[in-house]
């Protein structure tokens, strides 16, 4: 189940960013990558977790 669930994640983050960006500089490509991923682990839902978030981002903010 793990190995599904990354090839979707490498999926979505090739669909989504890399075959929609074009970076300039690896320092670029790092900026525009971590802001996608922290989207998709506090606000995107997911399928598989009944459309949540994996990690929500009010209890990200709120330390619990």
């Amino acid at each position: 189940m793990g190995e599904r669930l990354q090839q979707r994640f490498n999926g979505t983050l090739r669909y989504e960013v890399l075959n929609a960006e074009w970076f300039t500089t690896t320092e670029q490509a790092k900026i525009v990558i971590n802001k996608w991923v922290k989207q998709y682990n506090t606000i995107r839902p997911h399928q598989a977790l009944n459309m949540r978030p994996p990690v929500p981002e009010t209890l990200l903010n709120n330390g619990t």
